[in-house]
C-alpha cells in the first residue's frame, strides 16, 4: 500500500508525505488529501486500486485590537479616576482583561474599566486584553493586546505663613507686614488677609497695616498646582496681631508747698499723675518757666525761688516702647514784696 499526501495550501511542504500518518502545522485553515494505492499480484496478473480521502484542519485565529485608554489622567491628591479600554476590533468568543500598575498585577482588576480611588502618587497603568476562541474542546487565546496610560497626581503643599514686620505700632502709625509660606508640589502660592480693616490690600503677601486699634488678622496661604487643565489647591492659615500702642498720662494739678511766697523765699512744686487713668511704661517730666524751657528740670519735684510773679508749667510724657503722648499743667506763684 502506498500513500501520498497533498495540501490545499500549495506553498506548504509536507514532511514524510508518503507515510500513512503525517504531522502538520498549518497557519490557516487547510484541507489535506491522502491518496491510497493498493496492488495485488497473482501469477502474471496484477490488480491496482486507489482511493482518496480528505480532512480539513481548522485553524482558530483569535485577534484583538484596542482603542487608547480613556479617562481623566490628571487628578488632585487623594482624588480618583476611572480608566476604560474598549476593543477597536477583535475576533473571538470572549475577551479577558488584566490591569497592572507600574507592571505589577492589580488583584481583582479584570474588567474593561479600572476604578482608582484616593490616589497619592503618579503611576503608569496598563491593561492586557486577550481574545479567546472556543471550538468544542479546543480553546485558543490570542496574543495579548496592551495599552497604557500615565495618571499624574498633583500634590501642592503649603505650610503655615510666617511674618516679617513690626507688630507694634503707635496710634496713627502704620507697619509693613510680609507673609511667606513654604510650598511644594510645583505650586504657586497666593495670600489672603482678613479682615480688611486698616489694610491697603488683602490679596498680596505684603500689606501695609494702620489699624486704629489692636487688630488680629487671619492670613490664608493657598498653594495651587495647574497641569493639563486641572487645578489643585490646598490652604494653610495663621493669625497675626498688630498691637496699637496708645500711652496716656493724666496729670493731677501741680502741688505747691506755697503758692504765695515772700520775696527771697522758696516753694516746692510737685507733679503727679493719676495712676488709674495712666497707661505708660514710663513717665518723664520737663518744666518750663514763663513759657521758656527750664534746663535740667526733669524731675517730678522742683524747688523754685521766684523774684516776681512766675508761671510754671510741667509737661509730662508717657512712654510705651517708641510711642509717646503728653499732658501739661500750669501753676502761678505769687511773690509778695512787702
Amino acid at each position: 500500500i502506498n500513500y501520498a499526501w497533498a495540501s490545499s495550501n500549495n506553498g506548504e511542504t509536507i514532511n514524510n508525505a508518503t507515510n500513512n500518518a503525517i504531522t502538520v502545522n498549518p497557519v490557516s485553515t487547510t484541507t489535506y488529501t491522502v491518496t491510497t494505492e493498493a496492488t495485488l499480484t497473482e501469477g502474471t496478473h496484477s490488480c491496482e486500486v486507489s482511493k482518496q480521502e480528505s480532512v480539513t484542519v481548522t485553524v482558530l485565529t483569535p485577534q484583538v485590537y484596542l482603542n487608547n485608554i480613556i479617562g481623566q489622567t490628571t487628578v488632585c491628591y487623594e482624588e480618583g479616576t476611572t480608566l476604560t479600554v474598549t476593543p477597536n476590533n477583535y475576533n473571538g468568543t470572549s475577551l479577558s482583561y488584566q490591569w497592572k500598575k507600574n507592571n505589577a498585577v492589580i488583584t481583582d482588576s479584570t474588567r474593561s474599566s479600572l476604578v482608582l480611588r484616593d490616589l497619592t502618587e503618579s503611576a503608569t497603568y496598563s491593561v492586557e486584553v486577550i481574545a479567546t476562541i472556543v471550538d468544542g474542546t479546543v480553546s485558543c487565546p490570542s496574543t495579548p493586546a496592551v495599552k497604557s496610560a500615565t495618571v499624574t497626581v498633583l500634590h501642592p503643599t503649603v505650610k503655615k505663613p510666617n511674618f516679617e514686620g513690626n507688630l507694634v505700632i503707635c496710634q496713627g502709625g502704620s507697619t509693613q507686614l510680609r507673609a511667606t509660606a513654604e510650598h511644594g508640589g510645583n505650586s504657586n502660592v497666593y495670600y489672603n488677609w482678613s479682615p480688611a480693616t486698616g489694610l491697603n490690600v488683602t490679596n498680596l503677601s505684603e500689606v501695609i497695616a494702620n489699624p486704629s486699634a489692636t487688630q488680629t488678622y487671619e492670613v490664608t496661604a493657598t498653594a495651587t498646582t495647574v497641569a493639563n487643565g486641572v487645578s489643585c489647591s490646598v490652604d494653610s492659615m495663621r493669625s497675626v496681631t498688630v498691637t496699637v500702642s496708645s500711652p496716656v498720662v493724666e496729670l493731677n494739678d501741680i502741688a505747691a508747698t506755697a503758692t504765695t511766697v515772700c520775696y527771697g523765699n522758696a516753694t516746692t512744686l510737685t507733679a503727679s499723675y493719676d495712676v488709674d487713668n495712666t497707661t505708660a511704661e514710663q513717665v518723664t517730666y520737663q518744666w518750663y518757666k514763663d513759657g521758656a524751657l527750664w534746663a535740667d528740670s526733669t524731675r517730678a519735684s522742683v524747688t523754685v525761688k521766684p523774684t516776681a510773679n512766675t508761671t510754671y508749667k510741667v509737661k509730662a510724657t508717657a512712654h510705651v516702647g517708641e510711642c509717646v503722648s503728653t499732658a501739661e499743667k500750669t501753676i502761678t506763684i505769687t511773690v509778695n514784696n512787702h
